[in-house]
């Protein structure tokens, strides 16, 4: 992102120095004007050749407001492209704010198996237990029926 505005800080300062290119050029333009002026009274013979130069000069003018259109355009387009990225860099800093409050680290990770581990351990246990009194259960059954009989329960 800082890579893009130092790009597009170098080309503002490209635009810059052709900016100063044309008002040198019109500085220049001006000086010629000047000159003619105060060679115009005399030189009315030449009047046609002044006018030519005229058209020509108009002819740059006309060719450099072309340019400032397109700078123009091409400002437009820029400002455009710039709204776009705010906008996905807005979105992505949404997406990863929601990433960060809801994503799991190894350390909970960690943490989730190793509860599980001791789940599955104790569940174990307990089913082995189970399984052991249930068989206790049905020798002790067993072994109070013949007993029965015996103390004269039956």
């Amino acid at each position: 992102m800082i890579n893009m505005y130092k790009v597009i800080l170098r080309k503002l300062e490209e635009h810059d120095k052709r900016f100063l290119k044309h008002d040198k050029r019109f500085d220049s333009i001006d000086k010629k004007f000047e000159s003619i002026d105060k060679r115009f009274d005399s030189i009315d013979k030449k009047f046609e050749s002044i006018d030519k130069k005229f058209e020509s000069i108009d002819k740059k003018f006309e060719s450099i407001d072309k340019k400032f259109e397109s700078i123009d355009k091409r400002f437009d387009i820029h400002d455009g492209r710039f709204e776009n990225i705010i906008n996905i860099l807005l979105k992505h800093e949404d997406r990863l704010t929601r990433i960060e409050e809801n994503m799991a680290t190894k350390d909970d990770t960690r943490r989730i198996i190793t509860t599980l581990d001791n789940l599955v351990g104790l569940y174990k246990k307990v089913d082995q237990e189970q399984t052991f009194v249930g068989k206790q259960v049905k020798r002790n059954t067993a072994d109070i029926e013949k007993i029965k009989p015996l103390v004269g329960l039956e």
